[in-house]
């Protein structure tokens, strides 16, 4: 049995050593097959493209077999053999994990899931995803695990894990800085090493740790300050994606193009086509374009590592030569969970996850119910959002599997909810039922649609929640695109229609959302990522008192604040005061240019943080509720938020936290008081951060006041202890020696760590250089 280890416990577990065994079963195989590299590079070609039944085929040999490729990070996408599947399982989105903070679950999510792909013969699932959310609007953050902090990227690792167990490959993706989906195809990041390490390339390093087979790149080009002569296509950059990726974090499977993508890097105006960095070349619609040198050392090394890859994996079957896929311990876990775990049932495993990542941002005394409700259903829920994330809810149950096309489900959807909210006495109904009666509750759902660019023209998204409409989404009117709908108004209306119902607000969103204007409207409000087709069970489940709501926002929902020029805006980290975030606005965006806003001068500059061509990745680790924690900004709800139906309190006792610690590590012990009815399963986070200040503040400027580094989720009142390693401390990236060190020896100086419960400091811990 495993269990499983949060924050920088994982960064010291690195360095490739759970590949050794794999790597050695290749390069046996290899020896025993001496020909093999170049019967597997047909015409000089590696990798694969779609066919009739998957989004990739890497074709094999006489003995090595064809490796197939499915979508996606969410559960079996509903195209091409996806649709052969009866009850296939649209599971809620990845980025409900970073919400949950649950790795057993995303264990056996990881594990259940990846059956619909072995069960349409995928040896690959494309997923899990782990990109920080820098760009609150972008399109693809519901997709990401991680959040505003690479420590919830270590969620992945069971994800990888529970999928491996089946042997099937899983994908880390997308490697790396896939921050925005506007001109994601030529998007030049330019960015410190240090950054990129501390804030973005370390929420992959769980995944390895686990085994992962694969890794995909991104689109976007990379620019990295100490090579500033170099700019590189992340699957071409020999820095980055070789370099870094497989020398100092450890791996070493295979590295896959994202579909039709460059490997080209220009250093002084020089391009060339770095086809040493990567193993398969994926191509949607289009042959493959780029060949792989006839050098027998490159070709046994590329073919070595697509073996180890399927080794490691399971995919390829061999005594000693996978990594471990054990299971987590679960003794610990409410009954329910355990009995849904150990059945492996996707209905309740679906459930609970959507109920754990379902965040309470609002709380009434009304809810759950302590009597039957007369229930008025509202609005629009989204299940998914689109792109190749997009799973598809229920599409095996209507005609030519429109699902993909049909994110919140329609009236299969409709219907489900309204019959999974009448139980226990409670009566649902909809909106367009045109009921006479008096509802006691109104549930009233919005969303808001996020997509990969290319399904809306390119760009990223809006804040408001502008899908609300039940009729529209029963009938299918406004599809895979942005709303039309004004979910204030909604709200308004129905309040002022049903003055004595609790109204509840319901939001699935695609990331960080306009909130503050309807919030003061309800009585109670929750929100989640797009939470898949098990989204009516899980809410009944919450609302009848099964189980409480268990989420914590892994991002920050803004508020709004006034601008130098008086006008009100929606705060932002990135482009603070930006033209399309002043309010009111029924399609508030961060428009692009997107300037960096200078908190000490008081005045916009020239630096286009997120653009076009070129984003300027200037504000350095203060990402998200770094940025607001910085620079005083109050948000509505902050990073880690989330209540319960149940009193809960958190109180530090004790730590071992000394003058060594900063080398040596140490534990702080918590006292978790959770205070439910018998009946219910109600859940607290223990959230350690730790906070750094130098004896000089010039080395603080663009230094975060806190940092999440580990997490534990619990379900009973008790002590409960959470170490921290060295590596914890260890938290700077030093290029020139390209090795973590503690901030003092990197600031050459002096300092001081903080280690706190939440926002609360539980003990001081000096650093000497």
């Amino acid at each position: 049995m495993r269990v499983f280890l949060t924050g920088s416990l994982l960064v010291a577990l690195a360095h490739g050593a759970v590949y050794e065994a794999a790597q050695k079963c290749a390069g046996e195989f290899l020896a025993s097959h001496a020909g093999l590299p170049d019967e597997w590079m047909r015409g000089n070609m590696f990798g694969g493209e779609n066919d009739k039944s998957y989004v990739g085929v890497v074709p094999g040999t006489k003995d090595v077999k064809d490796i197939n490729m499915m979508d996606g990070p969410s559960g079996l996408r509903d195209i091409l053999s996806g649709q052969t599947l009866a009850n296939r399982t649209s599971w809620p989105s990845a980025g409900i994990h970073g919400l949950a903070m649950f790795p057993e679950l995303s264990y056996y999510i990881g594990r259940v899931g990846a059956k619909d792909f072995a069960n349409v013969g995928a040896e690959v699932q494309l997923g899990p995803g782990v990109c920080i959310h820098r760009v609150p609007i972008n399109g693809r953050n519901w997709e990401y695990i991680s959040g505003e902090d690479a420590t919830l990227g270590d969620l992945a690792g069971p994800i990888v894990r529970g999928i491996q167990s089946t042997n099937v490959m899983a994908t880390a993706k997308h490697w790396a800085m896939n921050n925005q989906e506007l001109n994601r195809v030529k998007n030049i990041v330019r960015i410190e090493e240090g950054v990129m390490m501390e804030s973005y390339l370390r929420s992959f390093q769980s995944q390895i740790n686990e085994g992962t087979g694969a890794f995909m790149c991104s689109y976007n080009r990379v620019q990295v300050a100490e090579h500033n002569e170099t700019v590189a296509w992340m699957c071409g950059s020999e820095q980055v994606s070789k370099h870094l990726l497989r020398d100092v974090m450890g791996f070493h499977g295979a590295l896959m193009t994202d579909w039709t993508n460059s490997i080209t890097s220009t250093t002084n105006g020089k391009s060339t086509d770095n086809r040493d960095v990567i193993e398969w070349e994926m191509n949607w619609g289009a042959a493959l374009r780029l060949p792989v040198p006839k050098n027998e050392t490159l070709r046994n090394r590329i073919a070595k590592n697509s073996l180890a890859a399927m080794y490691v994996s399971g995919v390829l079957s061999q005594e000693g030569c996978k990594a471990n896929t054990s299971a987590p311990q679960i003794s610990h876990l409410p009954k329910l969970y355990q009995e849904a775990m150990v059945a492996e049932d996707n209905t309740k495993l679906g459930s609970i996850l959507a109920a754990e990542g379902m965040v309470l941002l609002k709380k009434h005394s009304g809810l759950p119910f302590k009597t039957p409700q007369k229930i008025l259903l509202a609005g629009e829920a989204m299940l998914s959002g689109g792109g190749s994330g997009d799973n598809g809810a229920f599409g095996y149950k209507m005609p030519n599997h429109i699902g993909e096309g049909l994110n919140h489900g329609g009236k299969v959807a409709q219907d489900l909810m309204k019959q999974s909210l009448s139980t226990k006495g409670n009566v649902a109904y909809w909106d367009y039922e045109l009921p006479t009666e008096v509802p006691d509750v109104v549930i009233i759902f919005g969303a808001q649609y996020r997509s990969e660019g290319y399904l809306v023209n390119k760009k990223d998204g809006f804040y408001n929640i502008d899908r609300c409409d039940s009729n529209q989404a029963r009938n299918n009117v406004t599809g895979s695109t942005y709303g039309n709908c004004d979910y204030l108004e909604t709200v308004q209306k129905l309040h002022a229609k049903y003055p004595k119902a609790i109204l509840i607000s319901m939001t699935t969103v695609g990331g960080a959302f306009l909130a503050h204007d309807y919030l003061e409207h309800v009585d109670a409000a929750f929100t989640t990522f797009y939470p898949g087709q098990h989204f009516a069970t899980a809410l009944s489940m919450m609302l009848t008192g099964v189980v409480s709501p268990g989420g914590k926002l892994s991002y920050t929902i803004p508020n709004k604040e006034q601008g130098p020029d008086g006008k009100d805006y929606l705060q932002s980290p990135i482009s603070r005061y930006n033209p399309g975030l002043v309010l009111p606005n029924t399609k508030a965006t961060i428009t692009v240019p997107a300037y960096a806003w200078d908190e000490t001068a008081k005045r916009v500059t020239s630096v286009v943080q997120y653009g076009h061509d070129v984003s300027e990745y200037v504000e350095g680790a203060l990402i998200g509720y770094k940025y607001y924690e910085k620079y005083s900004m109050v948000p509505l709800f902050r990073f880690g938020y989330g209540q319960s139906f149940a009193q809960t309190e958190l109180t530090a006792v004790s730590n071992t936290c000394g003058s060594d610690s900063a080398n040596n590590g140490c534990s702080v012990t918590t006292a978790v008081s959770i205070d439910a009815p018998e009946d219910m399963v109600a859940s607290e986070v223990v959230q350690l951060f730790i906070s750094y200040t130098s004896s000089s503040a010039t080395f603080d400027k663009k230094r975060p006041v806190r940092e999440l580094r580990a997490f534990k989720k619990v379900w009973e009142s008790g002590h409960y202890t959470l170490t921290l390693a060295s590596s914890a401390f260890k938290s700077s990236w030093d290029p020139a020696v390209q090795q973590w060190v503690l901030p003092c020896t990197f600031d050459k100086t002096h300092g001081t760590f903080r280690v706190l419960l939440g926002t609360t400091p539980v003990a001081s811990i000096p650093c000497m250089p």
